[in-house]
Parts: C-alpha cells; structure tokens; sequence
C-alpha cells in the first residue's frame, strides 16, 4: 500500500508470499455504543462513552491468524517493533485513549 511504502515498513502493505498477511474486514453500516465498562483498557473511562459510532471491524487478520472475529479478541496481544522501533499494535482492533485537560500555567485547565 501507498502508507506502508510511504512510511517505509517492509513486510507491510500488500498480501504476498513475504508480507505479514494483515487485513481488516469492515463493517461501515454497523453502529455501537461506546460502553466504557468494555473497553479493552486498564483505564475503564472515555470521553467517547454513550456515543453512537459507524463502522466497527467485522475480523482482523494480524501476521496471517484471526485475532479479532464476532466482536471478540481472539489472541493476547502479541505485537512487536516495527521497523521504527515502536511497538505495533497486537490484537486491538479499537483503542480509545483517556485524555486529561491541559493545565495552561494560569491555575485552569484549557
């Protein structure tokens, strides 16, 4: 794919003999709640909590093997350094992050 190539990740971005073999199979008609309570993090809190959302991922296919399928993660996490030295993400098909206000030095958030 023009991302991979463009970010320069070998074994990235096509589904070749060589490649990692990662795909998504998507689902852009269905919609979900964001319920904090299931979230896949340690935090249990997101902003995005009661929100309606499109579009969730029906399987993810990670290194060849199914890792997410109805709705489940099907794996530990499993992810390793990628060619910039960061970990890629394993098994996670949606992560939303808790976000804390900025202090902007006058003694309130913002």
């Amino acid at each position: 794919s023009r991302a991979a190539e463009s970010l320069h990740l070998p074994g990235k971005g096509r589904l070749e003999v060589g490649f990692d073999g990662d795909f998504v199979l998507f689902d852009p008609d269905e919609t979900r709640t964001v319920d904090e309570a299931r979230l896949p993090s340690t935090s249990k809190w997101s902003a995005y909590h009661g929100w309606s959302l499109a579009g969730f991922p029906r399987t993810v296919v990670r290194r060849g093997a199914v890792v997410f399928a109805d709705g489940e993660v099907c794996t530990d996490s499993g992810g390793r350094a990628s060619a910039g030295g960061r970990a890629s993400a394993g098994g996670r098909a949606l992560v939303l992050a808790k976000t804390r206000p900025v202090d902007n030095g006058a003694g309130s958030p913002g």
